[in-house]
């Protein structure tokens, strides 16, 4: 695809925003653990969200798609495909399907790109290995495979949190199917805390209990997971990209769909948009997004790596020092 931009743009005018890739990844997975039929309104159709999908297809769940609305019927433990759950460059479906994989009672082969390759895989690996089931992960030239093995025994293990929020969630997806209780202590500081927040989010629909008391998650079990609706919410992922555009190039956008759900973590843009001298008008499911003199700002990304970059564009227009702190996790992602 080739686009060419002309000249001076402003930008106005209305979007629908995209629905949440985070929280579709996760719906999907808590419907295969979920004997019965969920449904999920809304859910992202993109690269990885399909990974994710036909992962659990491989897995055992019986997936119909229509046209805004996915209805998938899950079991009770994850089956093994013949042939390896293709990752393509989902990270999120790859430490994910890893996690919830350790639960089979048979070997799934999981695979990635070679630039899936370089992400990190290995402390989860370990917590798995730990845990009583079976992980191994080699990579060569031509990408990256998993081998993983269940039952998941249960007890307790400790995950580093400034790597990947990703290693605790996909812990909690699978810790309720495991042979007795889990407790995951998390070691330093839980950054990304939100999107786990959003994980237990989607484990409560479906039924599952998660405790949490000084830095450790606690999962009784086994439970049992029940199916349940879910309706996707906004991106602000991708909706902070426009909100930058507003900023760097716009007039005023409005954008659609984007409703105040309280564990979409990207939405603390708007927090420090007025610093940065934007206008937020939210109108029930719509956010309106003037703009005034655009000004430097000071913004901790610890939580919401995802914002950086729409964050550093901006500050390239802005009028005086703009500073973007605790970016160390960044070296880990694409």
């Amino acid at each position: 695809m080739r686009v060419r931009i002309k000249g001076q743009q402003t930008l106005h005018g209305k979007v629908m925003a995209p629905r949440s890739k985070a929280y579709t990844h996760r719906a999907l997975l808590a419907s295969l653990l979920s004997p019965g039929k969920s449904v999920i309104e809304g859910a992202l159709h993109c690269d990885d969200t399909q990974r994710t999908l036909e992962g659990i297809q491989s897995l055992g769940a019986k997936v119909l798609v229509e046209k805004t609305r996915t209805i998938s019927s899950g079991i009770t433990s994850p089956t093994a495909s013949n042939r390896p759950i293709d990752c393509g460059e989902s990270g999120a479906t790859l430490r994910f399907l890893t996690a919830i994989s350790s639960t089979s009672l048979k070997t799934v082969r999981l695979s990635g790109s070679r630039r899936i390759a370089n992400r990190p895989l290995e402390p989860l690996v370990k917590a798995i290995n730990a845990l009583g089931a079976s992980a191994h992960a080699v990579s060569d030239a031509s990408g990256l495979e998993v081998l993983v093995r269940g039952p998941l025994r249960g007890g307790e293990v400790t995950v580093r949190g400034d790597i990947s929020s990703q290693f605790i969630s996909g812990l909690l997806f699978a810790a309720p199917s495991a042979l007795r209780d889990v407790a995951i202590n998390v070691e330093g500081p839980l950054e990304s805390r939100p999107y786990v927040n959003m994980s237990i989010d989607v484990l409560r629909k479906h039924g599952i209990s998660i405790e949490e008391s000084d830095g450790k998650f606690r999962v009784l079990a086994p439970q049992k997971f029940a199916p349940a609706s879910h309706q996707v919410p906004g991106d602000f992922s991708s909706a902070a990209f426009l909100i930058a555009a507003t900023g760097t190039a716009g007039d005023e956008i409005t954008i659609s769909g984007i409703g105040p759900y309280e564990f979409e973590p990207d939405s603390a843009i708007l927090k420090v948009a007025p610093e940065i001298g934007l206008e937020v008008e939210q109108n029930g499911n719509s956010l309106t997004i003037g703009r005034r003199e655009i000004n430097g700002f000071q913004f901790d990304a610890s939580n919401n790596p995802d914002l950086v970059p729409p964050l550093e564009t901006i500050g390239c227009f802005a009028k005086g020092l703009s500073e973007i702190r605790g970016v160390r996790r960044l070296v880990y992602k694409e």
